[in-house]
């Protein structure tokens, strides 16, 4: 008789990035595919990455968007950064408009039924510095 193959769907922890306000956790998949775990003293989210490189273009995503202090209209090409998927939901990192440093961590599409996470200039920073570390590794 066929015996059944047993695939793991453990992914392996690659990396960990912290600060003072978050950690970032990148897991390999066995797929190849990766996984970023964002944890924070309120949200704990798990996001499938489209590559690991993702995590340096976010990392420079918001370190560019903590330094910007001019109210500008929004821009879909370098005020948004795609960082994955929440299932089949779009994860993305949005600069704000107004006359603060402010970002958002989007969950679903802009135009309705979704979920923004506020970050102000502090938790921006710290994310930058855990999504950094664990791209760095």
């Amino acid at each position: 008789m066929g015996q059944a193959i047993q695939q793991s769907t453990t992914a392996t922890i690659s990396a960990v990035g912290e600060s003072p306000l978050w950690t970032a956790t990148t897991e390999e998949m066995p797929d190849g595919g990766w996984l970023l775990e964002l944890e924070s003293p309120t949200l704990y989210l798990t996001v499938k990455l489209h590559n690991r490189s993702t995590l340096r273009e976010a990392e420079a995503f918001l370190r560019a968007a903590s330094t910007l202090r001019i109210r500008s209209r929004f821009q879909a090409t370098t005020d948004e950064f795609v960082l994955g998927y929440f299932g089949q939901t779009l994860v993305s990192l949005l600069r704000d408009d107004e006359d603060f440093v402010r970002c958002f961590l989007l969950i679903g599409p802009q135009d309705c039924c979704s979920l923004r996470v506020s970050l102000d200039e502090a938790e921006i920073n710290a994310l930058a510095d855990a999504v950094g570390r664990a791209g760095a590794e």
